[in-house]
């Protein structure tokens, strides 16, 4: 089934594909706006500016508040970012207002649902009006360059949902069968389950 995937259709055979591919939206960028070549960053100078942008998404989850964010958009988040600049280049679009906007549509495809006020109440005041306004004008330009993928499978995601199952099953007293409560104190150990 996966090798006839969409999936397996956007993994690269090496990292040489995906320098091949950050090199032909760089040079498109420039075919497109021919004039001021001597200011344009060339594909090494694009990587290492998102880079920068990287770190700075990671940061700005680790310190998002009330409530913190899932793991999992942390993740998202950062796929979307990489996905997004191997389709677009970093002198068309600049990093900072992508990353809050893949953070912010990484939190509504990982269903932790944030108003984008209460988003954008991380940022300096003078910001919060004109990166609402990015955000929300747009998630359909970063829509378009995930090509509609927005979904990641994470295995560790599907191995929590079958453990939750078990712990929704397994949860009431009368559903064990194991001799003793050392037997069931060890196998709730091992599940990370609380007895009930």
């Amino acid at each position: 089934m996966f090798h006839c995937s969409k999936q397996r259709s956007m993994m690269f055979e090496s990292e040489r594909d995906i320098q091949e591919q950050r090199r032909a939206v760089n040079q498109r960028f420039k075919d497109d706006n021919p004039g001021c070549s001597e200011f344009f960053l060339s594909p090494e100078e694009e990587r290492l500016l998102c880079q920068k942008f990287e770190r700075e998404l990671l940061r700005f989850c680790k310190v998002f508040e009330s409530p913190p964010l899932f793991r999992s958009v942390y993740c998202t988040a950062m796929h979307y970012f990489k996905r997004f600049y191997l389709r677009r280049s970093a002198m068309e679009f600049y990093p900072q207002n992508v990353m809050l906007l893949c953070v912010y549509f990484a939190c509504k495809v990982e269903e932790f649902n944030i108003g984008i006020t209460h988003f954008v109440r991380m940022l300096e005041e003078s910001l919060q009006q004109e990166t609402t306004a990015f955000i929300l004008g747009h998630e359909f330009l970063l829509m378009e360059a995930l090509e509609k993928q927005w979904y990641q499978r994470r295995v560790r995601g599907e191995l929590m949902d079958q453990c939750g199952e078990i712990k929704a099953i397994y949860r009431e007293d009368d559903c064990f069968t194991l001799e003793s409560n050392t037997d069931k104190k060890v196998w709730l150990d091992s599940w990370d389950l609380e007895p009930g």
